[in-house]
């Protein structure tokens, strides 16, 4: 399974976004949490990132965009990786 498209996915995204400085804790991955010291601790804060493939659940993005940081889309993971990544907007001017 090392070679797997998803693996690979998950593994890519996980990167960026630490790389983006994300606290692991703040990560839902395709509908999973991580098991982050934190976590352990007893904080159960609720995600701020999301990520997936297959765009499986995608009618949740503009729900989780209004409350988080994010969402990371592996758009059809293959040998080749593609991701699309959403990012809350400014809010939206007073009237």
């Amino acid at each position: 399974m090392d070679h797997s498209p998803l693996r690979r996915a998950a593994l890519a995204a996980l990167q960026h976004l630490q790389d983006q400085d994300v606290d692991l804790s703040d990560v839902e991955l395709s509908g999973y949490r991580f098991p982050t010291p934190s976590r352990r601790a007893g904080h159960l804060e609720e995600a701020r990132w999301w990520v997936s493939w297959k765009w499986h659940q995608y009618r949740s993005i503009p729900y989780c965009l209004a409350d988080g940081d994010g969402w990371l889309e592996v758009v059809a993971p293959t040998r080749s990786l593609h991701a699309l990544l959403f990012a809350p907007g400014p809010a939206p001017a007073q009237a």
